[in-house]
């Protein structure tokens, strides 16, 4: 996780993530959570938030190990407010299928961030397969995954977006 993501979901959660006052916590799943080079999680504190991460291997930040990169078991469809991912995408070989899981989880009228680098060295973790730009990204979450695009930009190494279901 580089200081540049975590910016960017500072920025997510106080325009478009912030609950509502006296609302019932925002049920939120950080896909590929592990800490490697630190987490989201205290970006989400209780009780606004309720901040669970997801990934392939336990450890550090890690409260569900899913059973595949495409399949979130235990994970109910529809159950999610926000769907979060950073420094993950470029680690997942067929984004394609990995974002349908995605939607899969999220509540209607949830929302979806992901941060990607797109232009970043070879950083193997275990694989490195993708660079993503805006017009790729509004490609997946629109056109393929049918999600309302509400952001899709590059902001330095990053590229982030952002969608609704």
């Amino acid at each position: 996780m580089h200081g540049s993501s975590m910016v960017l979901m500072q920025d997510f959660i106080q325009r478009w993530a912030e609950p509502k006052t006296g609302g019932s916590p925002l049920k939120v799943l950080d896909i590929g959570s592990l800490d490697v080079n630190g987490t989201y999680k205290d970006l989400f504190p209780a009780p606004k938030y309720e901040y669970k991460g997801l990934d392939l291997v336990p450890g550090g930040n890690v409260d569900i190990v899913a059973r595949g990169p495409y399949d979130y078991y235990p994970v109910e469809n529809d159950s999610i407010d926000l769907v979060i991912s950073g420094q993950t995408m470029e680690h997942v070989e067929a984004i394609w299928l990995w974002v349908l899981e995605m939607k899969r989880i999220l509540k209607p009228g949830g929302l979806m961030c992901l941060i990607v680098v797109n232009e970043h060295p070879l950083h193997r973790h275990p694989v490195d397969c993708w660079r993503v730009r805006a017009d790729g990204m509004i490609y997946l979450l629109r056109s393929h995954a049918g999600l309302e695009i509400l952001e899709a930009k590059e902001v330095g190494v990053d590229t982030i977006g952002i969608a609704r279901k």
